[in-house]
């Protein structure tokens, strides 16, 4: 498909903006990306487009891009970050909406991060101390009232808007348009409790909470060797290390009459799988993918 010119400076956009990452700021040429910004911006008056959702979007961000930075300052750097990627984010679903594919932003935000964990500590520790239909009655419920959410926010731009400033410091700014991660990550618990193994939902989700977000804080700062998909080989690496890691520490604390071969081969599927999903993942939330892309394999062994 040939690119659109409103394309060509989305995906322009997206590189500048993603070295306003504090994963990567020492390394960013602060001079640079003022001048990329300006010209950009410059770049974006000269858009004129038929589609009004790309035309507006184009205008927001254009405003918002008159807002550059007059110095070094890290956090003043960050809040324009934070201001501008949400009408980036509006660009890039109103050119999705066109056929237009650019990525969405993904920048390090430490608060998402801690609250991954969280997440999937407190799953883990559900599905360890309560009775297994118990969790599959919340899993469901859980998925049922996140699902709600979202068929509503479609149909009102203020509810839209209210729930994503309850969840504005552990959400990406491209999910006010499209289904949240922690939608997708309801819907896998669901599949996860449906297979009806607590270890295997148990090495799931803690996979999930700890592999992902390292694999991204290292693919951010050490990602040198480009794969697939804005992965990197670094980052990918320490994935695999890490749920190693996690799944031969489940396969010790969590009660199980494996033997040693079950054992080795369940942590060496779990790792390489749930690797290759992240590296992956694509169209799928990774959220979803991972989890059920680690926890199928595991079952079918089991």
């Amino acid at each position: 498909m040939i690119s659109s010119p409103t394309q060509d400076i989305a995906l322009e956009l997206h590189a500048l903006i993603r070295q306003i990452d504090p994963a990567r700021w020492t390394e960013t040429d602060i001079p640079s990306l003022r001048e990329g910004l300006k010209k950009a911006r410059k770049r974006l008056g000269d858009i004129h487009s038929e589609q009004s959702t790309i035309a507006d979007a184009v205008a927001s961000l254009r405003e918002h891009l008159a807002s550059i930075p007059d110095d070094e300052s890290p956090s003043l750097w960050i809040s324009f970050r934070e201001t501008l990627s949400p009408h980036y984010g509006a660009l890039a679903a109103a050119l999705r909406s066109d056929n237009q594919r650019v990525p969405d932003l993904r920048p390090t935000n430490w608060q998402r991060s801690f609250f991954h964990v969280l997440s999937g500590v407190f799953a883990f520790l559900l599905i360890q101390l309560l009775p297994f239909s118990w969790v599959e009655l919340l899993a469901i419920c859980a998925s049922l009232i996140a699902w709600s959410l979202e068929i509503t926010r479609t149909y009102s731009k203020r509810w839209n808007q209210i729930l994503m400033k309850i969840g504005s410091k552990v959400s990406h700014a491209h999910e006010a348009h499209r289904v949240n991660s922690s939608t997708w990550y309801t819907t896998a618990l669901v599949v996860l409790v449906l297979l009806g193994d607590p270890i295997i939902a148990q090495i799931a989700v803690l996979i999930l909470a700890f592999c992902d977000p390292i694999a991204a804080t290292v693919g951010r700062k050490y990602g040198r060797t480009k794969l697939i998909n804005n992965r990197s080989l670094q980052g990918t690496g320490a994935f695999f290390i890490s749920a190693i890691l996690i799944t031969g520490a489940i396969l010790f604390i969590v009660p199980h009459t494996f033997s040693m071969s079950m054992n080795i081969a369940l942590v060496l599927v779990a790792s390489l799988s749930g690797a290759l999903v992240e590296l992956f993942s694509k169209n799928v939330d990774d959220n979803f993918s991972i989890p059920v892309g680690i926890a199928l394999p595991l079952w079918l062994i089991i």
